[in-house]
Order: structure tokens, then C-alpha cells, then sequence
């Protein structure tokens, strides 16, 4: 369907939980894999709509940075993977080698105090955003 770049985390699937879809096996994914959803257009052509970094766990939960939603200079982070998050998963790759998360690993001279972004930030544009024209993307 698509093509991707790095390896296939295996284990990382949708699933129905309770009458929704949810995003099961987070636990096989390491910081810095990347995570995409897709959409469909009307005339039934698939695309990667919305892609993440997977950062590892926020208050005791799985944590994706990525952008937010109607907000194009906005970063978020997501911990909640029903619904629509669930339902519209594609596909989650590990780009880094092998070696380059070990977790519990001492760097000398680094200390990990956790994610050092807010939950959302947004930056304002320095520039106007000029936004695709929904119409021929559609055709593409």
C-alpha cells in the first residue's frame, strides 16, 4: 500500500476494546519509532495523513509527539489511541539502529528528566500558511 522506510514493529495492531478501536502493543515500541494513520479520499485512494514520533511514556502512558490538529505550527502529544487513533493506524517503523535506545543505559554527563515539551505548543507563523487545495489533492 505504502512504502516505508527502516523495519516493521511487529506486535503494534488495531483491535476493538469495549465497542471502540484501540491501538494495542505499544509496549513493543521504542523512543523515536515512527508511527503513521492513513485516510481515505472520496474517490477511495488511501494516503498517510497524520505520522508521530513514538517518545516513550508520559505520566505512565504511551506518548506520540506530533502535530495537532487544525494547527499546522502546533505540536502535540497523544496518549490515548481510541477511536480514531485506533481505527485509522497504519503502520509503526523503527528508523534508528539497533543500540540506540538501551534503556536504563548511564551516558556519562546526561541525565534523563523526562520530556521537556508541554503538552502543546504552538508557535506562531512567520510566514502566511498556504494551505493544499483540498479539491485537486483529492484528485492526486
Amino acid at each position: 500500500m505504502f512504502e516505508c522506510i527502516g523495519t516493521r514493529v511487529e506486535g503494534v495492531y488495531t483491535k476493538i476494546v469495549d465497542g471502540y478501536w484501540s491501538l494495542e502493543g505499544l509496549e513493543n515500541l521504542r523512543p523515536g519509532d515512527i508511527l503513521t494513520w492513513w485516510k481515505q479520499r472520496p474517490n477511495g485512494t488511501f494516503y498517510i495523513d497524520h505520522v508521530g514520533i513514538y517518545m516513550g511514556q508520559l505520566n505512565g502512558n504511551p506518548a506520540v509527539i506530533c502535530t495537532a490538529r487544525g494547527t499546522p505550527t502546533a505540536i502535540g502529544i497523544i496518549t490515548g489511541f481510541k477511536r480514531w487513533y485506533g481505527l485509522h493506524f497504519y503502520n509503526a517503523q523503527r528508523i534508528l539502529p539497533e543500540g540506540s535506545w538501551t534503556p536504563g543505559k548511564v551516558i556519562p554527563g546526561h541525565e534523563d528528566r523526562g520530556p521537556v515539551i508541554p503538552d502543546r505548543y504552538v508557535l506562531p507563523p512567520q510566514k502566511p500558511i498556504v494551505m493544499p487545495n483540498t479539491q485537486n489533492s483529492q484528485e492526486q
